[in-house]
């Protein structure tokens, strides 16, 4: 399933939950597939692919935008990625 199919399934249960489910069983249904559909977007969500460290220095430091350098940038992207695949929100 695709990413907007289960935004498009989120929508939809909060749509029938707003107009108030007609007994208790209906809506422990549509939490549960609530809960289902949140756990494939997070997993839809979770790595962004493709991502490879990177070498050299790293640097989380501050920096001018008018007078950064191309190595300072670099570095200060460098950290970014290295944090993202620390984080495992990014990866190969």
């Amino acid at each position: 399933m695709s990413t907007s199919d289960t935004l498009s399934r989120i929508a939809k249960v909060f749509g029938e939950l707003g107009q108030g489910a007609p007994d208790e069983a209906l809506k422990r249904v549509l939490f549960q597939q609530l809960a289902e559909d949140f756990a494939q977007l997070s997993l839809d969500l979770a790595t962004q692919v493709g991502w490879y460290a990177v070498s050299g220095t790293s640097s989380m430091g501050g920096f001018n935008t008018a007078t950064v350098t191309l190595p300072e940038l670099a570095q200060n992207v460098k950290a970014l990625i290295d944090a993202g695949i620390a984080r495992g929100e990014i990866g190969p």
